[in-house]
C-alpha cells in the first residue's frame, strides 16, 4: 500500500532513469566520435629533440618517413627501437605532443676521446669504450686522443683507458680537464701517461682499473704546487708511489718527491 506523501519521491526516482540514459548515450556518442577522429589523425609535424650535428641527419632519415602516417598505424615502441639502433643514439623516447606533432627525444652517445683506427682515420669513442662511426661533420667536442693501443684487437684495454678519461671528468676542475690532450697506454709496462699542457703524468698499470685515488692526488698536487714549480724543466710527474708524487726532470734525470 502506497503512502501519498511518497509520490514526489517516486516521481523523482522515475525521472532519473530517462535522464541517466540520455547521459550515457551522450558519453557513448562522444567516445565513438573520438575514436573515429583518432583513427583519422595523421602525423603533421615531427620534432626531434636532443640531437646534435652528430646524429640529427641520421635520426631525420628514420623519422621523417612517418610524416602523414596515421597515428593508429604506428607503434611508438618500434619507432624507438629503430632510432636507438643508430650508432650515435644511446636512448630515445617517442610520444605525441598536441594533436598532430610527433616528438622524438634522444640522448646521444657522448664522445669522450678520439682514437686512430686502421687507415689513419680519427674516430670518436664514447664513455663505454665503443668506437663510433665516422662523424658526418666535425663537432666542437674537446676530447683527448687515446694512443698506444691497437683499437681493433685491444678493446678491453681501450675500455680501461676510457675509464680513466671518465674519472677525469668527475674529479678534475674544468681547467685541468680541458688541458688534457693525450692519454697514452705504454705497451711494455702497461702504465698510462696523461699529457696536460706538455707535461706527462704517469699512472701505474695496477691503478688503471680504479684510478680515482691517483687522479685525486694528481689534482691536489697540481692545484697546490704548480705555482712553485719550474714546469719547463719537468719531464714527468710519477704518480705510482703511495701518498707522494715523484717529479722527474729533463736532462740529468734527477727527481724529487712532493
Amino acid at each position: 500500500m502506497l503512502v501519498r506523501g511518497s509520490t514526489g519521491e517516486e516521481r523523482s526516482s522515475v525521472g532519473r532513469g530517462p535522464a541517466l540514459t540520455v547521459v550515457l548515450l551522450g558519453v557513448g556518442f562522444l567516445a565513438l566520435v573520438a575514436t573515429h577522429w583518432q583513427e583519422r589523425q595523421v602525423i603533421g609535424r615531427i620534432d626531434v629533440r636532443g640531437a646534435s650535428t652528430l646524429s640529427e641527419s641520421a635520426v631525420r632519415s628514420v623519422v621523417d618517413t612517418l610524416m602523414e602516417r596515421r597515428v593508429d598505424e604506428l607503434s611508438f615502441a618500434d619507432v624507438r627501437t629503430f632510432v636507438e639502433r643508430l650508432p650515435y643514439i644511446r636512448q630515445a623516447s617517442v610520444y605525441m605532443s598536441g594533436t598532430r606533432s610527433l616528438v622524438v627525444d634522444v640522448v646521444e652517445r657522448e664522445p669522450v676521446a678520439h682514437v686512430v683506427i686502421d687507415g689513419g682515420e680519427l674516430r670518436y669513442v664514447d664513455g663505454t669504450g665503443a668506437v663510433l662511426p665516422g662523424a658526418p661533420v666535425r663537432s666542437g667536442h674537446n676530447v683527448p686522443l687515446v694512443t698506444g693501443l691497437d683499437v681493433s684487437h685491444e678493446r678491453h684495454d681501450l675500455k680501461r683507458v676510457i675509464g680513466i678519461v671518465n674519472a677525469v671528468s668527475d674529479i678534475f676542475d674544468a681547467n685541468l680537464r680541458q688541458s688534457i690532450s693525450e692519454v697514452r697506454r705504454e705497451r711494455q709496462s702497461g702504465d698510462v701517461l696523461i699529457l696536460t699542457d706538455g707535461l706527462w703524468w704517469r699512472v701505474a698499470a695496477s691503478d688503471v682499473a680504479h684510478p680515482e685515488e691517483v687522479l685525486r692526488k694528481m689534482s691536489v698536487f697540481w692545484t697546490t704546487m704548480r705555482a712553485s714549480l719550474d714546469v719547463r724543466s719537468v719531464a714527468e710527474f710519477d704518480l705510482r708511489w703511495d701518498r707522494q708524487v715523484i717529479v722527474r726532470y729533463k736532462g740529468n734525470g734527477a727527481s724529487t718527491s712532493a
